[in-house]
């Protein structure tokens, strides 16, 4: 435990933390929230800002990743996992850590690395490990390559003195490895939310006569969009499916019923509208992608009045229970099953219910909330 008030934090994230477009917005909303707490927040890019640096991660992809792929298709491992940025960061982060020896505490945004400078204790705030990334999601058992920074990642957390993850099966996961730090799940996940205005029950109305079913994911989520597609496809031209995160040519087939948005950006004041009118607008969000339905974004979609069509995967069923009252868990992955259940909640007779439900079961999951319960934890 902390012996002091937190007066000074250091928060290192790869990227620069005041572009809301960084990591989903996590940066942006978690630094803010912490300096409402008017604590002082030094905000640490800890990509090295050298044209080497540049030079090296074009000439890794070209020699190294691009290579790899043929041996190992399925292969997680990118520069960022690599002996070479791992030095290089370390060695820029050491640097900028020097010029802070009276802050209070360390936070980086990553599992990667940890503070050696100072005498500010670590906290590790991250999603998942590579191990876990490997294991869970890709089903698989960790190549060479992957197995060296799995094993550098876990010294990583065992010389840290706090590790707060983002999702309570990673938290499982790390107390179950026996890590040295304590491991704290603080019991909720984050509504990325930039919209300016309000928002309230008077959105539900607009939202039943629309039929308008929302998908936000980007390529790591293809095969999803598109079952999302075939099951819009065979719901006739009543229903009309919004892509965020896609464009037409990334899916390659017929898409009658089908709006491509391609990526939004929350900092551009057009494309947070744009956005943020889809969310308002949307009759329900899709993704039913089996191992990880886009955690973030169907959250933040719960929060404007949005009812869900998601796999019953691990981290949303340990937040939100094996029965959920504000949507459907899709058990079967086909575009017939998918449509159905679609159709389910467009012809729900208690909508107005569906929608308000999922907004309840994210209102209290506010950046400034988690914020709070960080500082008392600590």
């Amino acid at each position: 435990m902390l012996q002091k008030e937190l007066k000074e934090i250091v928060f290192l994230c790869l990227g620069d933390s005041t572009d809301a477009s960084t990591w989903s917005n996590v940066p942006y909303l978690f630094a803010q929230a912490l300096e409402k707490k008017s604590i002082l927040v030094r905000r640490v890019d800890i990509t090295p800002p050298s044209v080497l640096f540049k030079f090296l991660k074009i000439a890794y992809k070209i020699f190294i990743t691009t290579p790899l792929k043929f041996i190992y298709k399925d292969s997680v491992h990118n520069f960022y996992r690599s002996k070479i940025f791992l030095k290089l960061a370390n060695k820029h982060i050491d640097k900028q850590l020097a010029k802070y020896p009276n802050a209070d505490l360390c936070i980086f945004l990553n599992f990667d690395f940890y503070n050696k400078i100072t005498n500010a204790p670590t906290l590790l705030f991250g999603d998942w490990t590579l191990e876990i990334l490997v294991k869970d999601r890709h089903k698989r058992e960790m190549y060479p390559i992957e197995k060296k920074f799995a094993d550098y990642e876990m010294d990583v957390i065992n010389h840290a003195q706090y590790v707060i993850p983002m999702f309570p099966e990673t938290a499982k996961f790390l107390t179950q490895k026996n890590v040295k730090p304590k491991v704290c799940y603080l019991g909720m996940n984050m509504v990325n939310n930039l919209y300016k205005g309000g928002v309230d029950e008077s959105i539900i109305k607009n939202k039943k006569a629309k039929k308008q079913i929302l998908f936000i994911g980007r390529k790591n989520y293809l095969k999803s969009a598109i079952k999302t597609i075939e099951a819009v496809n065979l719901l006739g031209n009543e229903v009309e499916l919004h892509i965020v995160g896609l464009q037409a040519d990334d899916v390659n087939i017929p898409s009658k019923n089908t709006i491509f948005h391609g990526f939004l950006h929350k900092d551009n004041q057009e494309e947070n509208q744009e956005y943020y009118n889809l969310l308002i607008n949307s009759s329900l969000v899709v993704n039913a992608n089996p191992e990880w339905g886009g955690f973030s974004s169907i959250i933040e979609s719960m929060y404007f009045y949005n009812p869900v069509i998601v796999a019953p995967y691990k981290d949303f069923l340990e937040t939100f229970g094996k029965e959920i009252d504000f949507g459907i868990y899709n058990t079967d992955f086909t575009a017939e099953c998918i449509a159905e259940n679609i159709k389910k909640i467009l012809e729900h007779p208690d909508y107005e219910n569906l929608c308000i439900s999922a907004h309840n079961a994210v209102k209290d999951f506010t950046w400034d909330s988690f914020a709070e319960k960080l500082i008392q934890q600590l």
